[in-house]
């Protein structure tokens, strides 16, 4: 065992150092996850009440967080939302929004 601890001594420590920064990584996403739940559920409220209220406010508010909204909604309904805002129908929108939602 100590002949091979020389050689190997290289790779232990990368090993080691890498794992320390896996680690690390992984607690930084479960506290960034933690963080992103708790906007998503306001921005959820914020999003349908500007929908609403047909607020073009609402269209903003879209295209600035609509990326982070893969957990909630499916690509299709992503879509479907997308299309119905650019078109400034908010109660379609609404609609779609709702469904994704509440399943």
């Amino acid at each position: 065992i100590h002949a091979l601890e020389k050689p190997y001594a290289f790779l232990i420590e990368a090993l080691s150092e890498y794992l320390k920064s896996t680690r690390a990584q992984t607690s930084e996403e479960k506290v960034s996850q933690s963080r992103s739940s708790i906007v998503d559920v306001a921005w959820l409220q914020t999003f349908a009440e500007l929908l609403g209220k047909g607020d073009f406010k609402a269209i903003e508010l879209w295209e600035n967080n609509k990326s982070l909204m893969g957990d909630h909604f499916t690509p299709a309904e992503l879509k479907q939302i997308n299309n119905a805002l650019q078109t400034f129908d908010f109660t379609v929108a609404l609609q779609y929004f709702g469904r994704g939602v509440h399943r």
